[in-house]
């Protein structure tokens, strides 16, 4: 199966290519460009695969939360590409991708975990997700605030084994309370 990727929610834009147990992925760091290097580093990929959007099997493409102009090109871009070639698009958020990744390379199970992404002005976006046989479930606590108010937040919730991702970063918390976390 072959299923192409976008990502243009952050200030890298991402577009990756998975061909069987084969990835390939170009990256552009620089959200004020999205727009003009979106297309060039999806031919990129499509071109070191060897390999047309008629082959493409599945779109994917991140919902935000995010930069709301890149979040536009991204699915705008993702949706007149399966238009045209008629394919189905499946899409996911950046906290559940966030969490996701964290939970594959934790050294612990977690509970729970907490996917935080810079929203710039001192405040982070947030999930706090409920992680349970292999399923990741989402505990109704999300927003967009400071982080130490999320953190406040998350303590009220009396949890244990979290697990907290910031942007890629992760801090495996097993033991440990959010109210006792300095982020600073």
């Amino acid at each position: 199966m072959k299923i192409l990727a976008i990502d243009t929610t952050t200030k890298k834009a991402s577009v990756a290519l998975k061909i069987d147990n084969n990835i390939f992925l170009k990256e552009e760091n620089n959200e004020i460009t999205h727009s003009e290097k979106l297309l060039p580093i999806l031919d990129a990929v499509l071109n070191e695969a060897g390999v047309s959007l008629n082959d493409i099997d599945l779109y994917a493409i991140t919902l935000g939360p995010g930069s709301f102009t890149g979040v536009r090109i991204g699915i705008a871009t993702i949706k007149a590409i399966a238009k045209v070639t008629n394919k189905k698009i499946f899409g996911a958020t950046s906290l559940e991708l966030l969490a996701l990744d964290a939970i594959s390379k934790a050294s612990f199970a977690p509970h729970y975990v907490l996917s935080l992404m810079d929203a710039k002005n001192n405040r982070v976006y947030y999930n706090l997700y409920k992680y349970n046989n292999g399923k990741l479930v989402d505990s109704g606590l999300s927003g967009n605030d400071y982080i130490n108010a999320v953190l406040d937040k998350v303590n009220n919730e009396n949890i244990s084994n979290l697990l907290i991702t910031i942007d890629n970063n992760t801090l495996n918390l097993e033991n440990v309370q959010p109210a006792s976390i300095n982020l600073k």
